[in-house]
């Protein structure tokens, strides 16, 4: 490993090493332990064997960025630098280039989404490519295919069959029952668990009870000319069996290390996540961005200066955008749906910082519906209150999420009980991030902690407003200071250009 671009954690060289050996296998690391460099570190070793020739990599939308921005995603940072590396990144809609035009010496990276994998015109071109190339197939966030009956399920385990080598990640491979296994082994090998059917893994696995519900269809008569029954009989899950059974089989293709066991790892390890944002909020950006001004539910929204068109577009990212006082929507957020889908796969409790109210009212609907218990901290919150929500969190499991206005939640709480800290949006105050980071990283903290921010950003990764926040962030300046103080072109700066 020693031509790896970024030298590697000891867990990673170790886990590179299972990828390169093995055929099929699963890395289940936990959530930022760096899995990434892990599959990258390993497939390159195998194109510098011969072993492959290209890799598709599947994963969810919002990771297509992450993997293949040609300059920030994974493939670029940890790519090796002795291989060539064409990335491919399939976008709906687009008109795919016939594969004989990547015939070449180099390494091959197709990254496509699971919403579209299994698609007519997807699929019969990514078979036509695995034909012709040796590739390696990854599933990252292997968990999105633990619905047997779901499109993406059955196209994975289809197009895995003319992969060379088969490969899943997720540091969640089970986040409801231990049924979760069967689809991601499947891919992998009918043989790890002997049931090529999810029926017969079920019935092997599961305790079903039969349960009697009601009809749906009203005054319907069968076939025979008779009214159908009130109510009819399924067969419903009440609990599992020969667990351990299954846990041997499917032992010896997986891999799992947990942030408590990585003693080379950081205690803070950050992570971002890339969305691409609705129509709606790319109209509104675009106009906000070239003529200060945009139109939602009939009313003018505009921004006459300078630090008020930054908190247009970067309300504008989280899905809304204000005037006088009032918001006014952009149609669902793809940042708020993709930060539930991480809330509800984490085992543990989380910290969610948020920079309005327009926002907390999005995550606090999506809690309420998706059942995920949480306590909300603002500026509406009494301080006589406060000691009391921090013991709540702290003390009882009963709250799975603080949810945390950044000005107000992120300065004086010990929230050590949290692993997890999701930045739905950032405050351009840098006092605000460094207070904010530390409510879960302090004294009594005996966890390493994932930081993770979610940015919005163009259909192909555009980098918006988002990005250049926690740009100067990372400079250690407020974005305020930066915009008065050292930016002659603004017109460069609200293009990422500076």
């Amino acid at each position: 490993m020693q031509r790896c671009r970024m030298i590697p954690y000891d867990y990673q060289v170790a886990g590179s090493r299972l990828i390169i050996i093995n055929i099929i296998f699963a890395i289940f690391d936990d959530m930022g332990v760096g899995k990434s460099k892990t599959l990258i570190d390993g497939v390159c070793e195998l194109k510098t064997l011969d072993a492959i020739e290209a890799v598709l990599l599947v994963c969810p939308n919002s990771l297509k960025n992450n993997w293949g921005n040609p300059s920030t995603g994974q493939i670029a940072i940890h790519g090796w630098d002795e291989l060539d590396h064409t990335i491919y990144v399939m976008h709906s809609g687009q008109k795919f280039p016939p594969v004989d035009t990547f015939d070449g010496p180099d390494m091959k990276w197709i990254v496509v989404n699971y919403e579209s994998v299994w698609r007519n015109k997807q699929e019969a071109w990514l078979k036509s490519f695995m034909q012709r190339f040796r590739t390696a197939m990854t599933l990252d966030e292997s968990q999105r295919i633990k619905n047997p009956s779901s499109s993406q399920s059955k196209g994975c385990i289809r197009l895995g069959q003319y992969a060379k080598r088969r490969y899943i990640m997720t540091g969640t491979p089970v986040t409801k029952n231990p049924l979760d296994f069967w689809a991601q082994f499947r891919f992998l090998d009918a043989s790890i668990t002997g049931h090529s059917y999810y029926n017969t893994f079920r019935i092997r696995y599961a305790k079903l009870v039969q349960q009697v519900v009601p009809n749906k269809a009203k005054a319907r008569l069968t076939r025979w000319g008779k009214p159908q029954p009130k109510t009819h009989t399924i067969q419903v899950i009440g609990g599992y069996q020969n667990i351990p059974e299954l846990l041997g089989k499917v032992g010896p293709y997986y891999r799992r290390v947990e942030k408590k066991d990585c003693l080379d790892l950081p205690d803070k390890v950050f992570m971002r996540r890339e969305i691409e944002m609705n129509k709606e909020q790319v109209k509104a950006y675009q106009e906000m961005s070239d003529k200060l001004v945009t139109e939602l539910e009939g009313v003018r929204i505009k921004a006459p200066i300078a630090l008020t068109k930054i908190l247009r577009l970067l309300q504008i990212t989280c899905g809304y955008a204000t005037q006088d006082g009032v918001a006014y929507n952009l149609g669902k957020s793809p940042k708020t749906e993709e930060l539930m889908t991480v809330v509800e796969e984490h085992d543990g409790q989380l910290i969610i910082f948020y920079r309005e109210n327009p926002e907390r009212a999005f995550i606090e609907e999506l809690l309420t519906n998706k059942k995920v218990s949480y306590m909300a901290l603002h500026g509406g919150v009494k301080e006589a209150h406060r000691t009391e929500f921090q013991q709540d969190f702290q003390n009882t499991s009963q709250y799975k999420v603080a949810l945390c206005n950044v000005a107000v939640g992120g300065i004086g709480l010990d929230l050590t009980a949290a692993d997890l800290v999701l930045y739905h949006s950032n405050s351009h105050s840098l006092e605000h991030r460094w207070q904010s980071e530390d409510r879960a990283m302090r004294i009594g903290q005996s966890k390493k902690v994932t930081y993770m921010d979610f940015l919005a950003t163009f259909v192909g990764g555009g980098m918006t407003m988002d990005h250049t926040v926690l740009k100067a962030l990372e400079l250690k300046v407020n974005l305020a200071d930066l915009v008065v103080k050292n930016v002659d072109n603004l017109a460069a700066f609200f293009k990422g250009e500076i």
